[in-house]
Order: C-alpha cells, then structure tokens, then sequence
C-alpha cells in the first residue's frame, strides 16, 4: 500500500495537477481565530501601514489594514484582535475616538497608539481610553517586535490557565 500518497491517476498528491477542477474544502479551523492572531493597524500613512504589515505577517500574524477611524471601528467591529496599532490622527475620528467607542478599556484586545508627537495630556487621556502602549513615530521597529512577542505569549498563556501560585501553596499547610 505505497500508493497511498497517490491520487487515482497515480500522481504523487503533491504533485502541481493535484487540483483539477476539484477543491478541497479546507477545514476552516484557523476562522476561530485559534491559530493566527489577528493584528489591526490603522494608520491613514500608507508607508506606516506598509512597514507595520511587513513587521506583523514577518512575525506570524495576521494583519488588517484600516486607513481612518471609521474604517479602523468597522474591523474592530467585526473581528477579534490580538492588537491594534491605532494612529492618533486620523482623518475624520482620531485614534482615541476608535479607542473609546470600542471601549478598549474592557477590550482583550491590546491598543498602542502611535503619535509623531508625544504630549503628556494626549498619552494620559489615550492610558484612560484603555491604550497599553504609547508608540511615537518614526519608531523603533525593534520596540514594536518587542510588543508584539508580548502579544504573542499572552494570547498562547491565556489558552492555557494556570492558577498562579498553585504550587507553593500546598507545603505551606505544614
């Protein structure tokens, strides 16, 4: 039975003519969002969403592009996201707007807000709007690799709960 890696016409089932005219329905089980994290990253600069989607696919990641707000809103609307790279202007509704209609605070997903200027009022009311990281520009591509291995291990360690300091506690009886 060496024949089962063939198809019907003996060709190996790797081979390029595999697919004639059948498709084969791929078990959609990465649509939970289970395997791939999902990255947004609305920015209305093409090149920041260029280099950004670059550094998150390069990663492992899936990423969703937004160039405004309202566009940025509908996705977080629609999908679940590891995190979202949000720019703080933007026309029509600013980054913090986004953050505070999708109350980010509550949110699993985690917010950076990315800002060419940093001024402390607009980094203190992005921290109240639920943002977890303040990114000025140009940035660090490096700090935001850093980000998203963060992002990448809390989602893994959140799929597997460990009750923290479950082990310490049993001698303590004694």
């Amino acid at each position: 039975d060496g024949d089962a890696a063939r198809g019907e016409d003996g060709d190996p089932l790797f081979s390029r003519g595999r697919n004639r005219g059948t498709t084969i329905p791929s078990g959609r089980s990465g649509e939970k969002g289970r395997d791939v994290k999902r990255i947004l990253i609305a920015d209305d600069d093409e090149s920041i969403r260029w280099v950004l989607r670059k550094t998150v696919t390069g990663m492992g990641f899936a990423a969703d592009l937004a160039e405004d707000g309202e566009q940025a809103l509908a996705l977080l609307g629609k999908n679940t996201y590891a995190a979202a790279f949000v720019d703080i202007r933007m026309p029509g509704m600013e980054g913090i707007e986004v953050l505070e209609r999708v109350e980010a605070r509550k949110s699993p997903t985690r917010f950076f807000i990315m800002t060419a200027v940093r001024r402390p009022d607009v980094a203190a009311r992005s921290t109240r709007a639920g943002a977890a990281e303040f990114i000025t520009k140009p940035f660090d591509l490096s700090r935001v690799e850093e980000l998203l291995r963060d992002v990448a291990s809390e989602a893994s360690s959140r799929e597997l709960p460990y009750p923290p300091g479950a082990r310490e506690d049993r001698g303590s009886e004694r």
